[in-house]
């Protein structure tokens, strides 16, 4: 890891600061000294799992904790290839990476909420199981839409958009061109085998499990992969 790079995290729900500063931010340095890690919870709906920045003082005692990225109900296998997509951006840059499943709407309608939903169940579900489910898929729906109704965007700071401005010419911004943009658009994309379903890359010098079920059997079970 270079000491050099810093992951920002943006504290989310703290609207109660001065115009024009943004929302409290957090940086973590990205050095070997930084403490990440994977937070398994039991709730009522099963495990979860997400990852976990601590940061600790001068006497090792945790002064701030953190998570960043999305949360997975027991899937431990996804949570690890994400946050092995993250190392390798932090490390090595974009180049090489295999391309996310799926790039967001940047203003989701009422119809992209609902197949945020239907999608949800599955990408690749039959039109049966999607039948089955719709009740479902319509709960979840309107959960969406209530709390993007109610929230408003993150404000950055000034001095992190200043940092983070992407040039017109870069070579890795995306979507541009013929990349799909929002589930319904991925979909039939994937089904034309016009955009990759789960592409994967495998990680140079591997020396632990191949098998990445098996490897995140190991990390349920509190067995650190021998990396």
């Amino acid at each position: 890891m270079e000491s050099s790079k810093k992951y920002t995290q943006c504290g989310a729900g703290v609207f109660f600061v001065k115009p024009d500063e943004g929302d409290i931010t957090w940086e973590a340095n990205w050095d070997k000294n930084s403490i990440f890690c994977i937070h398994k919870e039991r709730t009522n709906y099963g495990l979860y799992y997400h990852i976990r920045h601590y940061t600790v003082d001068d006497n090792g005692n945790v002064v701030r904790a953190f998570s960043i990225g999305r949360a997975w109900f027991g899937n431990l296998t996804i949570l690890l290839a994400q946050w092995n997509y993250w190392c390798w951006y932090m490390n090595r840059g974009p180049a090489e990476l295999p391309k996310p499943m799926l790039f967001h709407t940047e203003h989701e309608s009422l119809r992209e909420s609902f197949l945020f939903a239907m999608y949800g169940f599955g990408m690749t579900g039959s039109p049966a199981y999607r039948i089955v489910m719709m009740p479902l898929t319509l709960v979840w729906a309107c959960f969406r839409i209530v709390a993007i109704a109610t929230c408003r965007s993150l404000i950055w700071p000034k001095s992190v958009e200043q940092v983070s401005a992407i040039p017109a010419d870069d070579a890795y911004n995306q979507p541009r061109g013929d990349t799909p943009v929002g589930w319904a658009e991925t979909a039939l994309a994937q089904e034309r085998h016009d955009y990759p379903y789960s592409s994967k890359k495998e990680m140079d010098n591997w020396r632990g499990e191949k098998d990445g079920e098996a490897n995140a059997s190991l990390w349920a079970e509190d067995v650190s992969p021998k990396t």
